[in-house]
């Protein structure tokens, strides 16, 4: 939906450059607060992985005894 946006804004803008010539420029903030949360990304696909395995290995032990 960022892009559909962007494109009526600049419409809009190009439309009527008279009511937006005093604008500032947006200021550079970054990615916001929540940017740094993806460096838990790989417990979330790892964790299934593991107890899958886990599951898998008493399974097995299980099976052997």
């Amino acid at each position: 939906m960022f892009t559909p946006a962007k494109l009526f804004s600049s419409a809009i803008v190009t439309q009527f450059p008279d009511k937006f010539a005093g604008m500032p420029e947006m200021p550079e903030t970054g990615m916001g607060g929540m940017s740094d949360s993806a460096s838990l990304n790989w417990l979330i696909w790892t964790a299934p992985l593991f107890i899958l395995a886990g599951a898998y290995a008493v399974r097995r032990k299980v099976s052997a005894e």
